[in-house]
């Protein structure tokens, strides 16, 4: 194991390092007391001589620019993503005390991009975060696409007491979904709660028992979406997959556009409507209370597949609703319950 050109930074530990530098020559780093600083200067790779065993707290590690990281880096097959740091191995604990976290400077990788979304971010993976909010101040420019909560190949996936304001997704699964609770959230402006994009390229879209409660939302465009899309830049929109065991339930709006929406047409301004493989069923919603923008305001919406129509999609409790403009077409016939016209 090495370790080039890094500052620690520490306020608190018990630490004994020992490296021995490029050149050969050996080293002990002994510090004591608090708010000590290591620096092992660039140019140079430390190897670890002995096993180590370090109690740290409150520590920084600096990196280099984003330049750097762009180029420097371990790829992860996660929509072209990068990875600086990674630790391996088996029964790996760390815990942060109830004081820990992950700084990832993502300010600077934002201001970096200017807009232009380009590849090599880094991305962290199996984090447990708690009690926060994603927060977008009005009047402020932020970026366009700002969602607060993904999910993608993930199972197990448990999400509490979430806040969101902003103008994006509040919460966006995406494929290869399985077993997610999430429940107490807050949405506030934005898209609301969205299964999808999914089918935006040629893979496995799976989302399957994703149960949200207990939700309110105020001034999204929709409550509720599943959107199935796809980019003429793909030549193939053969995307393939399930969705199926989802229960939206206690969902409480205000001044929303619409209700729960069901979309297999997003993408390239509908040209493809109908042609979708993927297959939505077993969709509950319940108990949806509030109100909807009274001139636009639908109760919900469906437009499936005509490849693999839709079927077993539930209404149940909404008539606390404004009822106007409701569609369906392509579902099974008598298997969509609760929702007039359909």
């Amino acid at each position: 194991m090495f370790l080039s050109s890094i500052v620690f930074t520490f306020t608190a530990f018990a630490v004994l390092l020992v490296v021995a530098a490029s050149s050969g020559s050996g080293c002990a780093v002994e510090p004591g007391g608090h708010h000590s600083t290591i620096v092992l200067p660039e140019n140079q790779t430390y190897w670890i001589e002995e096993k180590l065993h370090a109690t740290l707290h409150n520590v920084k590690i600096g990196w280099r620019d984003t330049s750097y990281w762009r180029n420097n880096s371990y790829y992860v097959a996660f929509q072209n993503h990068r990875a600086g740091f990674i630790i391996s191995g088996d029964h790996v604990h760390i815990d942060g005390h109830g004081i820990g976290g992950i700084d990832g400077n993502g300010d600077v990788w934002y201001d970096g991009d200017q807009g232009t979304s380009s590849e090599g971010h880094p991305m962290p993976f199996n984090i447990t975060c708690s009690a926060f909010s994603n927060n977008a101040p009005e009047g402020k420019n932020w970026v366009q696409n700002a969602d607060g909560f993904n999910t993608m190949d993930v199972r197990n996936v448990t999400l509490k007491n979430f806040i969101y304001r902003g103008g994006d997704d509040c919460i966006a699964i995406k494929p290869r979904t399985f077993d997610v609770p999430i429940s107490n959230i807050t949405c506030e402006g934005g898209n609301g709660v969205a299964i999808g994009r999914l089918g935006q390229y040629l893979e496995d879209s799976t989302v399957d028992n994703v149960v949200v409660s207990v939700a309110k939302a105020s001034l999204p465009i929709i409550a509720f979406m599943i959107r199935y899309g796809w980019d003429m830049r793909w030549s193939d929109k053969n995307s393939y997959g399930k969705v199926r065991n989802l229960l939206f339930s206690d969902f409480e709006l205000e001044g929303v556009s619409h209700g729960p929406y069901i979309m297999q047409d997003n993408g390239d301004n509908g040209t493809f409507a109908g042609t979708s493989k993927m297959e939505i069923s077993k969709v509950t919603f319940r108990n949806f209370t509030g109100n909807l923008k009274d001139s636009i305001g639908r109760l919900g919406q469906i437009s499936c597949s005509m490849v693999h129509p839709c079927f077993d999609i539930f209404f149940e409790d909404m008539d606390e609703l404004a009822v106007t403009n409701e569609t369906c077409r392509w579902t099974k016939p008598g298997t969509i319950a609760g929702l007039p016209g359909c």
